[in-house]
């Protein structure tokens, strides 16, 4: 009889935690359609990235408005990896071809070395303890296509590179705090919270800029003859 209540109050536990979580989500999403903010829907996309708002948030990215006044350009050199979703379907990461199931692993090395395979020079933060703290500043762009064909690769990529982040952070909740980051008072977790909610970045390659003009042959020609003359 005890073990029956046990399991029920573990049955109840559970569907509590999955419905706050799933009220949050859409109180989340209810703010971020509604949303011209670049950063509230890139930190959606990463906080769930398994919504069945994904194509949806998607399309918000799309929107002409977003880019009248562009976010930042991220400049993050050795701390940025590019993820390039091609035409074909195929996924690149920092230039080289990759499988998804690999993406995880990669993510977590480009949090931990970059992209020339050395450990970088870690960030420094006073934490909530008083204590001085470390943690690197990894950033992770997905350059897409609008295609449907290929929203659920988009969706594995942010699904595998959002774990990698998040995974980072329980880490670095173990090392800080020496608690599990799910037991985190609400003011440690959001401190940590804010260093990575917006560690993955989104170009639609329609808003790329054009690459540069190359000089045609006839236009060398005659440069190579004004020269000489």
């Amino acid at each position: 009889m005890k073990s029956s209540l046990y399991l029920l109050l573990i049955l109840f536990v559970t569907i509590s935690c999955n419905t706050e979580s799933k009220n949050l989500e859409e109180e989340r999403w209810d703010e971020v359609k509604k949303s011209s903010e670049f950063y509230l829907i890139a930190q959606f996309l990463q906080k769930y990235p398994n919504t069945k708002y994904f194509e949806d948030a998607i399309r918000l990215l799309e929107k002409p408005e977003l880019y009248e006044i562009p976010p930042p350009p991220s400049h993050c050199g050795n701390e940025c990896a590019e993820i390039v979703i091609n035409e074909f379907g195929e996924v690149f990461f920092s230039g080289q071809i990759i499988d998804l199931e690999n993406l995880y692993d990669s993510a977590m090395f480009q949090i931990y070395y970059g992209k020339q395979q050395f450990k970088r020079s870690p960030k420094t933060i006073i934490d909530l303890n008083g204590l001085e703290q470390h943690y690197l500043n990894a950033r992770f762009e997905i350059i897409y296509s609008s295609n449907s064909r290929y929203m659920k690769i988009i969706q594995h990529c942010i699904i595998k590179i959002s774990k990698a982040v998040s995974d980072y952070k329980k880490q670095l909740s173990i090392e800080w705090y020496k608690s599990k980051y799910k037991d985190l008072s609400s003011d440690k977790a959001s401190q940590l919270d804010s260093l990575f909610n917006n560690r993955i970045w989104f170009m639609n390659e329609v808003f790329l800029p054009p690459p540069p003009t190359q000089p045609t042959f006839e236009t060398q020609i005659v440069d190579t003859v004004e020269l000489e003359n």
